[in-house]
């Protein structure tokens, strides 16, 4: 009996190693769409807040009062060095988690219902521990980009905002880097060839 738990327990392993744990958050290279992704990070604002120095009472709301979020205020797309960018501008003082993969639909958190995202791969753009304006979606389209075909951004639901980015067929290599801005900071997704 020990021996046909450890023979299960061996084969399990053996299917979710070669399966993947659908956790990596590092660069991976697809053959199709998207060099690079999926990716993961943390884009530090301003200062984010030390954590309280003092023990919290259970119902006590005066003790302590969380500081406002980070706030992203644009997304902007630009062709740059041949290459499509979309920066999203954050402001404010916090850290903001980010994580951008190919999906093959679009399934907004919460639950919203959205139009189709134009394109023949999307990419999900989310961040987290953020605030963002307005209460609908909002389209960004730049004629002058070669690779994106517009990028839809959804607002925030829980301190998590949202954007799908529509792109043509093969796409190519995605990059991701920060930039730093006049109060903020941008995460700046960036696509070109492979």
């Amino acid at each position: 009996m020990t021996r046909m738990k450890l023979a299960g327990c061996l084969a399990a392993v053996a299917v979710l190693s070669a399966c993947g744990s659908g956790t990596n958050t590092g660069p991976a290279v697809s053959s199709g769409c998207c060099v690079g992704l999926p990716q993961s990070g943390t884009l530090v604002v301003g200062t984010p807040a030390a954590p309280p120095t003092q023990a919290l009472i259970p119902g006590d709301a005066s003790a302590y009062s969380p500081p406002p979020l980070p706030v992203l205020t644009a997304v902007d797309l630009a062709a740059a060095g041949g290459r499509d960018e979309i920066a999203f501008t954050v402001q404010g003082d916090g850290a903001v988690g980010w994580s951008l993969r190919v999906v093959s639909e679009v399934v907004p958190y919460g639950g919203a219902t959205i139009a189709p995202v134009a394109g023949e791969s999307i990419v999900q753009v989310d961040l987290s521990g953020v605030t963002g304006p307005g209460e609908q979606p909002r389209q960004h389209v730049d004629p002058d980009l070669g690779r994106v075909v517009e990028v839809v951004e959804l607002p925030a639901i829980d301190s998590i905002v949202q954007s799908f980015i529509g792109l043509r067929a093969d796409a190519g290599a995605v990059e991701v880097d920060e930039r730093a801005v006049d109060g903020g900071m941008q995460l700046v997704v960036s696509i070109g060839d492979r």
